[in-house]
């Protein structure tokens, strides 16, 4: 349901959009940090059932808001290429950006379905508590990086290899981890660099497919992230039962991470490298006679 949303809600803030995007999302962080100290309680105290009617409602209470929302978009689109989003695939960097979410993904399933029962294996008292910290994390992530935008003129894909290399390294590092406070700065870490990424993902599509293909830009992304969970989980899975230890499942996002920030790297370069050529080309035609004198009459 949420990435549903996320896919589709673009449309609707056209103005302020990269900052709706980013505070959209605090919600999960905020209920990544308050949730298992509600739910752990109702769990030990009733039973899984009251944990999951418990969630439940909040869904319902979520419907009935969604009800009151009657803006619709201003832009009306009815080709079958719109509604599919089959452009996106047009565009080299978004076949980039597709195997890194893949990769990128892949580590962040590994991480939550695993770390827990991690925590436990190592002895670590109210692990619950410990991951709690990765949703406070996840916010103040989102918004630096929203403020830092703002302030600063730091080219998009730079700000992406830096999200890549921060979130990625920081969730399989749990690999490493086996105190208390290892596990507190892993998971505080990783949910800095999830919302780093979280907070400019939007603005990294608009830069490879612009505004008028975002959703569908956003909507293949979360299919890819839905596709690389279960791969994860299939594969990370095997290896821990294989091996007999969780933490081998954190060697395999290993790799996965690696990969993505690899292709993370490359593919912020190609933009790079693409605007570079655009704007030397737009210096050429501008020596053009004919063209300086329309772009000056434009100007008049």
């Amino acid at each position: 349901m949420r990435n549903a949303i996320i896919s589709v809600q673009c449309e609707y803030f056209m103005a302020k959009r990269n900052t709706v995007m980013s505070f959209i999302s605090i919600g999960p962080g905020i209920g990544i940090f308050v949730l298992p100290r509600i739910l752990v309680p109702l769990i030990n105290g009733f039973s899984w059932s009251v944990g999951f009617q418990f969630l439940a409602a909040l869904y319902i209470i979520s419907g009935a808001m969604a009800m009151f929302i009657t803006k619709r978009s201003a832009l009306q689109h009815h080709s079958f290429a719109h509604f599919t989003g089959l452009k996106v695939w047009t565009h080299l960097e978004f076949w980039f950006h597709a195997v890194a979410s893949f990769c990128a993904s892949a580590v962040c399933i590994i991480y939550v379905s695993n770390i827990l029962g991690l925590m436990r294996e190592e002895g670590i008292s109210q692990p619950e508590v410990v991951y709690s910290y990765h949703g406070i994390a996840s916010i103040v992530g989102r918004a630096l990086l929203t403020l830092l935008m703002g302030l600063t003129d730091v080219h998009i894909a730079v700000v992406m290899i830096f999200n890549y290399v921060v979130a990625q390294s920081a969730i399989f590092a749990g690999a490493f981890c086996y105190t208390t406070w290892e596990f507190r700065f892993q998971n505080f870490f990783a949910g800095f660099g999830i919302g780093l990424f979280q907070a400019t993902l939007a603005q990294f599509l608009l830069l490879i497919v612009g505004p008028s293909q975002l959703p569908g830009a956003l909507g293949y992304t979360n299919l890819l992230n839905g596709a690389a969970a279960f791969a994860a989980v299939q594969i990370a899975g095997t290896v821990s039962q294989r091996y007999q230890s969780i933490r081998a499942a954190f060697y395999v996002s290993i790799v996965f991470g690696v990969c993505a920030i690899a292709f993370a790297i490359v593919n912020s370069l190609l933009i790079l490298i693409r605007q570079k050529l655009e704007k030397k080309k737009l210096a050429k035609s501008v020596q053009i006679p004919e063209l300086r004198a329309m772009m000056d009459g434009s100007q008049d």
